[in-house]
């Protein structure tokens, strides 16, 4: 993945998602591109940064952040459910949480998982498949997190992607995005 955050911005502007994270939030897994909300403090979250284990999120306090927001970070570790249930404890009532995972058909060529830092898999429209731990993220958002989270907004995005090329071609190193994103609110 490259610059996946800068590369969605001013999409997200334009769609008013990103008035919504806002004040004390941390970015899960920001690397290189981290996320820079309109006001407030956004914290890198990952262990260069000296923040620690994505699902664990060590030394915070449950219900001590305004929002989370986790680009192309989820896919990397072993138990998603485990991790965005952290990820709202440490969300205040009323708070967002932003994410953005690689879609399983776009990205990985919906023929296993092909980067091999990747744990599990994402998809809008399956929900197998028998090559790869494969998560349904509308059945997981309306479905188990559904008595804690309320969801405002779930897309698919494929900015600058060509549907003609090759499955076997990464087209995020050609500037396309090939993600879901969502956004839900602690209840």
């Amino acid at each position: 993945m490259s610059f996946e955050t800068s590369k969605c911005t001013a999409r997200r502007l334009a769609q008013g998602h990103l008035l919504k994270l806002v004040g004390n939030g941390i970015d899960i897994g920001a690397g290189s591109d981290p996320f820079r909300p309109l006001s407030g403090v956004c914290r890198p979250w990952d262990k260069k940064s000296g923040g620690g284990d994505a699902t664990e999120l060590k030394g915070l306090e449950a219900g001590s952040l305004d929002y989370v927001y986790a680009s192309h970070c989820l896919e990397h570790l072993p138990d998603p459910v485990e991790a965005l249930n952290r990820w709202a404890d440490v969300i205040r009532g009323g708070g967002f949480m932003y994410v953005a995972v690689p879609d399983f058909d776009l990205y990985e060529g919906g023929a296993g998982i092909r980067n091999k830092f990747h744990k599990t898999a994402f998809s809008l429209h399956r929900s197998t498949d028998p090559s790869t731990p494969l998560y349904n993220v509308a059945s997981l958002l309306l479905g188990t997190l559904s008595s804690r989270l309320r969801l405002w907004y779930i897309g698919l995005c494929d900015d600058n992607y060509n549907y003609d090329l090759p499955s076997s071609v990464d087209q995020t190193q050609r500037g396309a995005v090939c993600h879901i994103e969502f956004m839900v609110q602690k209840k």
